[in-house]
């Protein structure tokens, strides 16, 4: 498995739409906090709204999510290199677990990026608190886990679908509407709905480590990661490949 994961990021970072969507995310990063320094002062508050509201718009998430997912899983169908490595032996579970170990090798790339970048836009003279860093290093990393998580779930209707083109649009739907719907259901409705979907809990977290808690709810969202990847190799482990 590992020189598949290996082989795998060789292929993937020849991929020039990888480059283009961190260079773009990292600009909407620095364009989203220094769109709050200016408008809230270059203090910590405008630095720490600026990091958290960064994520908060629906560009960046789209620039990080669908070139990765094109990049692991666009062509494992159309090109049928799936059936190749299933016939040197390699179980389902295993190839599934190797390509979501190939997004999260790439997702924390472009954090660790991203992360570097916030610490050098911190400049002393915001006067920021360990705790405020803290708290937003902690926000850039959920958000990190969301993106990925996001990838995860259009990975999973992509093989219950057998269509990547299905899975892209899935992404871009995760990245783009899923949560606004999901927000709009609990305002109408008049039900707490939205703090148990993946991105509710991930907030209800950040909210819970700022405040000085444990942020347990990270722990129902890592069950929906383990559920869609539960669901995944169950679909993929029934379908027919031609070898």
């Amino acid at each position: 498995m590992r020189n598949l994961i290996k082989a795998d990021l060789c292929r993937i970072l020849k991929t020039k739409m990888i480059y283009i969507g961190t260079v773009i995310a990292v600009a909407l990063f620095v364009w989203g906090v220094r769109t709050r320094l200016t408008n809230i002062g270059p203090n910590a508050t405008g630095y720490t709204r600026g990091v958290m509201e960064s994520f908060e718009g629906f560009l960046l998430p789209l620039v990080v999510t669908v070139p990765i997912f094109s990049a692991v899983f666009s062509h494992e169908l159309t090109a049928k290199s799936m059936q190749c490595i299933l016939g040197r032996g390699l179980t389902r579970g295993k190839l599934i677990a190797s390509k979501l170990l190939d997004v999260a090798i790439l997702v924390f790339g472009v954090f660790l990026i991203i992360t570097a970048v916030a610490f050098l836009m911190a400049s002393p003279e915001y006067a920021i608190s360990t705790r405020q860093m803290t708290n937003s290093i902690i926000g850039i990393w959920l958000a990190a886990l969301r993106y990925f998580g996001y990838i995860c779930f259009s990975a999973m209707l992509m093989f219950i679908t057998n269509s990547s083109a299905f899975g892209v649009i899935a992404c871009v739907g995760f990245s783009l509407i899923f949560k606004l719907l999901c927000m709009a259901v609990t305002r109408i409705g008049g039900i707490e709905f939205y703090d148990y979907t993946y991105d509710g809990l991930l907030d209800w977290t950040y909210r819970s480590l700022e405040a000085g808690g444990i942020g347990i709810q990270v722990i129902p969202a890592l069950l929906y990661l383990i559920a869609a990847l539960a669901i995944t190799i169950f679909f993929f482990k029934r379908k027919e490949y031609e070898f």
